[in-house]
């Protein structure tokens, strides 16, 4: 079962007493029907909805809609065929919506209480949306066949905040999105989804845990390799030193500090400090090594 399968069924499971919102439903189902012969057409890939849809039709309009699988390859649906005057009418206010403040305040002739519009909107999500495994990537997606019903769709979105959602042309349609992670955990929220909450929780700690972990290598490494450079250009200066008879140029102390050097070239600071007799701190021995350095710049060995 897909992530947006297990959104879907635990929306559909959430209780819907009022006959207003279970209207409300019915008409968030049908903003992705299509008029075909006179009839409303609606196709439906998950069972939870269209058993929801289906149930409310009998529930509210005593409607048994005619049913047809459809079998295309790997698309599987249930294509629902049902008259009902109530619907035209409010598939015709939908493919008119200019987004007017005329448009706006007619919503409420179809929206009675204040769970009216979160209700539509599930439905509408229920009908034709997708949502991505917050495991994976984060991305909300409703497709409408239309742009009118999109930008009613898209308004009560606006209305919800506390971000809007993205529109777009889609070659059936078009697209209402989000790709924000919080932005879609609270409209998921707003539609009642509150387990699918904590699997957006546990992805977000998962992930933040991993870039914490990647941080924290990643300075490690550089570390390391800073160490392995310094090291090198220590060792380069000692070995030049060397071959051109300087280093007795350099005090008894840090002398033995270039002997103690070249001869453990994988130690850090702290253990190459150690080993002296007696022992020095880190800063006096980056001192000495400091100072072996300037000397082979000085007389342009390296």
């Amino acid at each position: 079962m897909s992530f947006s399968s297990q959104v879907k069924d635990e929306l559909n499971a959430l209780p819907i007493k009022s006959n207003c919102c279970k209207k409300a439903y019915i008409f968030g189902v049908a903003t992705s029907a299509t008029v075909v012969d006179g009839a409303i057409s609606v196709k439906l890939t998950d069972l939870s909805t269209t058993e929801q849809f289906c149930h409310f039709l009998k529930n509210i309009y005593n409607i048994e809609p005619e049913r047809k699988e459809i079998n295309r390859g790997c698309y599987k649906a249930i294509e629902l065929k049902f008259k009902s005057n109530k619907i035209f009418e409010f598939l015709s206010f939908a493919d008119s919506f200019s987004d007017s403040d005329e448009d706006i305040e007619a919503l409420s002739s179809f929206f009675k209480c204040k769970d009216c519009r979160s209700v539509f909107l599930r439905a509408v999500f229920c009908s034709r949306g997708s949502v991505s495994d917050p495991k994976k990537s984060y991305s909300l997606e409703i497709q409408l066949p239309n742009d009118t019903r999109a930008m009613l769709v898209h308004s009560l979105f606006e209305e919800l905040g506390p971000e809007a959602p993205g529109i777009t042309p889609r070659k059936d349609g078009y697209g209402i999105f989000y790709r924000n992670e919080s932005a879609i955990e609270y409209v998921l929220s707003v539609f009642g989804a509150n387990k699918i909450i904590f699997d957006f929780l546990d992805a977000y700690v998962e992930k933040d845990y991993r870039n914490t972990e990647n941080r924290a290598t990643n300075c490690v490494a550089r570390n390391i390799a800073r160490s392995v450079n310094a090291a090198g250009a220590q060792i380069a200066s000692i070995e030049a030193l060397i071959a051109n008879g300087m280093l007795e140029e350099l005090s008894e102390d840090i002398k033995t500090t270039a002997k103690l050097r070249i001869s453990n070239p994988d130690m850090s600071l702290g253990e190459l400090a150690a080993i002296h007799n007696p022992p020095i701190s880190k800063s006096g021995l980056n001192h000495r090594l400091t100072k072996i350095t300037e000397l082979a710049k000085k007389r342009k060995l390296i």
